[in-house]
């Protein structure tokens, strides 16, 4: 299925969130905004990762969020934004992998873990355990 040129994400208590697909040009942006974000460490800590790539996925694909809502105003001592944080991207992780297609991430298939939200996602032919 081709994706749609942009899609919208409905989040209870926080919104309506319309992101841009992703294609191979975002994907750069995106792991440049890790980077920038990172400082270019080869294995930054998980926490400043999924940080990342969190604000890579709002700085990259999002085109429009709700009223009055900005990442970089989000109050990062509240602990009720790391859970709405963690609703948005995997709101928006569920309705991506509908067209994209669902697959491991990069954090997954080196055995750290990963999430539904992680940015960094390995192509179909690269897939571990795929020929």
């Amino acid at each position: 299925m081709k994706p749609p040129k942009k899609f919208h994400v409905d989040v209870d208590g926080v919104g309506r969130f319309v992101f841009k697909w992703r294609d191979m040009a975002a994907q750069i942006d995106i792991e440049n905004v890790i980077s920038r974000y990172t400082g270019g460490q080869v294995k930054p800590s998980p926490n400043l990762y999924w940080l990342a790539s969190t604000a890579a996925l709002f700085e990259v694909l999002m085109i429009e969020g709700p009223d009055g809502w900005s990442f970089n105003a989000l109050n990062p001592k509240n602990p009720a934004v790391y859970a709405q944080l963690q609703a948005i991207t995997g709101a928006h992780s569920t309705t991506e992998d509908t067209f994209l297609g669902a697959v491991p991430t990069v954090a997954a298939a080196a055995g750290e873990g990963g999430s539904a939200g992680d940015a960094v996602r390995i192509p179909s032919p690269l897939q571990p355990g795929t020929d």
